[in-house]
């Protein structure tokens, strides 16, 4: 695991921290709940732009309703925890070779 999404927490609108998981693996943890951040009809959209190559998640915060980009709301004045980057391990790992029973048993023979 190497994301956590959630929302819905009246009075926060946004939040993240990093944990290590219990493999130590991070874990980033991203909140958000912006329905009052302009007011009864803000909009504001989670962006979220995978680059695989790169290992990493871009993260803005975006409403079409208002065509505008969070920076900073009332709540969470904050600017990086609107827009910011999520360094993850999204790259293909490399091919492991995985021994067949036989070949393990060919390899011990020859060991002998």
């Amino acid at each position: 695991m190497i994301l956590v999404l959630s929302g819905d927490q009246s009075g926060i609108q946004a939040a993240r921290q990093t944990s290590r998981g219990v493999r130590g693996n991070l874990v980033h943890e991203v909140m958000s709940d912006y329905k009052t951040a302009l007011g009864s009809e803000s909009g504001y959209l989670r962006l979220m732009r995978f680059h695989p190559r790169r290992d990493l998640v871009e993260v803005s915060t975006y409403s079409p309703h208002h065509d505008l980009f969070a920076v900073s709301t009332r709540l969470v004045p904050e600017p990086d925890q609107h827009t910011f980057e999520l360094s993850v391990p999204l790259s293909e790992p490399k091919p492991r070779k995985v021994r067949t029973k036989f070949e393990l048993a060919a390899s011990n023979a020859s060991d002998s």
